[in-house]
């Protein structure tokens, strides 16, 4: 056996016997490839997992999911998951590495501060998921068993489900205060990181303290009572009781599906018990699952009472990594036993998802002749060409719901990448000119449209409800409404940003000897995305003030409807023109939609295909120039694929918003009610292009730019750095 070995192995183990020691070092070093392998295929498990947790939580918050406290409890576990998973995507570089490498400096004070706290958050959800996982097996058996009693039969309620939330979170929350208290952070008075003499970007006196973390004074004063307390306790509480608790309660509940079958085959009544023989098995499902998840990491925690040697501390570490990465698996798997399991969890799927939305209200009369209709959607329209403009609405009509539906789903697509890009372009590398800054509020914008557009997805064919299912409150017309100007404010933010990007892209290469490179600096590009931000808000504003919502009359079920009490009844709220807007002939909302559609869309619009245009011809000037001096193409490489992606953005900017920026202008002159739903239809279209652009924007930055792709690579495919003196 080497040297080597041998220190190593009486170094983490010392108090293990000599022979013992090797098998230990051996299993450790297992562990540690194992652990390592787990945080890398964590990190892209849970992006997968956010997305997929997302649609869930959405899905089990509809009106006709909230029956039960199980579907209650389920929406609880799966919030903590997906902030579990969401912690691991913006901490899993923190895991390993933090003492930097050769051209990487080590993390600082802050960003390691910041890293344990989120870990603690995620402490506390992973426990409180666990338990709540245990009280649904529990008040699943519970209402079974004593389904005749009626104290017990008060646990089904959906409400209980909130109950059991809390009482989940509140202890999980003390606990995690002690976790966080558990280490001492600090910069080390003895650990310097240099950068190595190859490192170009860092000068050789930049000397920088490693951050270190040790155990607290709490928990290592009094020969570390404090901590053998804490350490059996939040082992016994967060993992081991729970897995005792799970099994016992997954047996008892599959006694009582045989009883009660039992009991239905005397009855002769098989098909009623049928949704809670599968409800039942969902639960049981769902406490294997976290069974499985949790025990390892909770034995090993249980263990370190008895075993302080530093290599179980790190064995622990690396058995948390993997139970983590199982832990993100597991939250993905709820999503797909629920469809299989849940009749009306897929019932509920189908109607978000693939649903045959409903005709638009104001095209629904069947029993009018065409030519009414159109008579009263065109007033204004020459009768020649009434029935032809009513055609084409109804053409509109028709593409538009699949057209809302793919919008959904690229945009929670959208949503998944653009999270992704900003994240890439607001590392400190990236950010190098104006056009990265530029790009990152057109990112962030995006983001925040399209969560809107998630969020208000057929709403507004809905507002008045269908034969079975009641019309929109009017909470949620409100925050409708709100979305919509969100979604106004950001979607300019982001046109003007792609324009500014294009315009000082072009000035800084047409003047790069004039005083216009201040126009590249990355401080002048965040300096723009808030100025623009601001202006916009004013046309947001005067947005807002366009609408106003009334009472226009009452809705009632119809009297075959089995999903509803036949005696409810709820207000029919709609939208019309404010005061201000149809004030003297409409003049206010005419002007006002003439300037909005103008700024918003159609001066950008003629900007955008304008500097394309110059960028092209500069592009195409340099390059001969190139020529004629024979200077090496590789020199001006970097210069010319920026200004691609900008001419690429430009694109993709012009595409999206010119239909949309015509057909608001043109109200000015046609006011008829038809062309306002000619209008909208043109704006779903153009949304679903624009959700389609916006996921498309990472890819263009990955192939046009190389410092991206560095980037990207870093990030991705980071370098394995052991680390002895952390464990997190």
């Amino acid at each position: 056996m080497s040297i080597t070995t041998y220190d190593n192995a009486t170094y983490l183990f010392p108090d293990s016997g000599e022979s013992a020691r090797y098998v230990l070092f051996h299993a450790f070093k297992w562990a540690q490839v194992v652990g390592f392998n787990s945080v890398q295929t964590e990190f892209y498990i849970a992006f997968f997992g956010v997305l997929l947790t997302s649609v869930h939580i959405w899905i089990l918050t509809r009106k006709v999911m909230m029956t039960s406290s199980v579907i209650s409890i389920m929406i609880g576990i799966a919030f903590f998951d997906m902030t579990s998973m969401v912690i691991t995507i913006g901490t899993n570089h923190m895991l390993y590495g933090t003492e930097g490498s050769e051209c990487k400096p080590p993390t600082t004070l802050l960003s390691f501060q910041i890293f344990w706290f989120f870990n603690s958050i995620r402490d506390m959800v992973r426990r409180a998921s666990t338990w709540l996982g245990v009280l649904m097996a529990f008040i699943r058996y519970t209402g079974l068993k004593f389904a005749m009693t009626p104290i017990f039969s008060k646990l089904s309620k959906a409400i209980f489900g909130v109950y059991a939330i809390i009482v989940s979170i509140v202890p999980s929350f003390i606990l995690s205060v002690f976790y966080w208290l558990k280490y001492e952070i600090a910069n080390s008075e003895t650990q310097l990181w240099k950068p190595g003499d190859e490192c170009s970007n860092y000068s050789p006196t930049d000397i920088r303290p490693v951050v270190s973390q040790k155990p607290s004074k709490l928990f290592t004063d009094n020969n570390g009572i404090v901590g053998k307390v804490f350490m059996l306790i939040n082992g016994s509480i967060s993992k081991i009781i729970p897995c005792i608790l799970l099994p016992t309660l997954t047996i008892l509940l599959i006694v009582e599906l045989q009883n009660a079958k039992k009991v239905r085959e005397k009855l002769n009544s098989q098909e009623r018990g049928k949704s809670t023989e599968r409800t039942t098995a969902l639960v049981i499902f769902m406490a294997l699952s976290f069974f499985v998840a949790e025990l390892p990491l909770g034995t090993a925690w249980a263990l370190q009472v008895a075993c302080t040697d530093i290599g179980f501390l790190l064995l622990a570490t690396y058995v948390n990594h993997l139970c983590n990465a199982m832990f993100t698996i597991n939250s993905i798997t709820h999503c797909l036993v629920f469809f299989v399991m849940s009749s009306q969890y897929r019932k509920t799927v189908r109607m978000v998802f693939g649903k045959s939305r409903k005709t638009s209200e104001v095209l629904m009369e069947t029993t009018t002749s065409a030519y009414d209709m159109a008579n009263s959607l065109f007033p204004n329209f020459e009768n020649s060409t009434k029935l032809g403009v009513y055609d084409f609405l109804l053409y509109l009509d028709k593409i538009a719901h699949p057209i809302l539906d793919f919008q959904l789903y690229f945009s929670i697509f959208g949503v998944l990448i653009t999270v992704l890009h900003i994240f890439i372009l607001s590392r400190k590398a990236m950010i190098t000119s104006s056009v990265i800054s530029l790009m990152i509020g057109i990112a962030i914008s995006d983001l925040i449209s399209m969560l809107s557009l998630i969020e208000s997805n057929g709403k507004f064919l809905d507002v008045k409800g269908t034969n079975c299912t009641p019309p929109l409150t009017l909470l949620a017309l409100q925050l409708y409404w709100i979305s919509a100007i969100t979604r106004d404010l950001f979607r300019r933010v982001s046109t003007w940003l792609g324009v500014l990007m294009a315009l000082f892209r072009y000035l800084t290469l047409k003047f790069a000897k004039s005083g216009f490179q201040q126009f590249s600096e990355p401080n002048f590009g965040f300096k723009t995305v808030l100025g623009t931000f601001f202006i916009s808000s004013g046309f947001s504003i005067s947005y807002f003030f366009r609408f106003e919502i009334f009472q226009e009359g009452v809705w009632t079920p119809l009297k075959n409807c089995t999903n509803i009490d036949l005696s409810t009844s709820y207000p029919v709220y709609a939208q019309k023109h404010s005061f201000l807007f149809s004030w003297h002939n409409e003049i206010v909302g005419k002007v006002y939609m003439f300037l909005n559609g103008t700024l918003s869309k159609i001066v950008p619009c003629v900007l955008l295909p304008l500097l394309t245009l110059l960028l092209i011809l500069h592009l195409r000037a340099a390059d001969k120039i190139r020529s004629a001096k024979n200077f090496s193409k590789s020199i001006s490489s970097g210069t010319e694929k920026t200004t691609a992606l900008v001419i690429l953005m430009a694109v993709l900017f012009f595409i999206v918003e010119l239909p949309i920026g015509i057909t608001v202008a043109l109200q000015v002159s046609y006011t008829d009610v038809g062309y306002w739903w000619i209008q909208t239809y043109v704006q779903h279209f153009c949304n679903t292009l624009f959700a389609i652009s916006t996921s498309i924007h990472c890819v263009i930055c990955f192939l046009m730019s190389s410092q991206y792709r560095k980037t990207c690579s870093r990030l991705f495919r980071r370098q394995h750095v052991v680390s002895v003196g952390n464990s997190h």
